[in-house]
């Protein structure tokens, strides 16, 4: 990810390594939060998506 920040575009290696240090546990927890953000918001509304329209029925 730094040779991509270095040659191609610094922002997404910025972001990458943003969460990765100061997000508490890193990637692996900032997914386990999501995956259960996205549960809990399922259970209110099933028709609950994180990106209106991007999977059409």
């Amino acid at each position: 990810m730094g040779l991509y920040g270095i040659f191609i575009n610094p922002i997404p290696s910025l972001m990458y390594s943003g969460i990765d240090t100061f997000y508490p546990g890193g990637w692996d927890q900032a997914m386990k939060d999501q995956d259960r953000l996205n549960r809990e918001n399922k259970a209110i509304n099933p028709d609950f998506q994180l990106f209106p329209g991007a999977m059409k029925q």
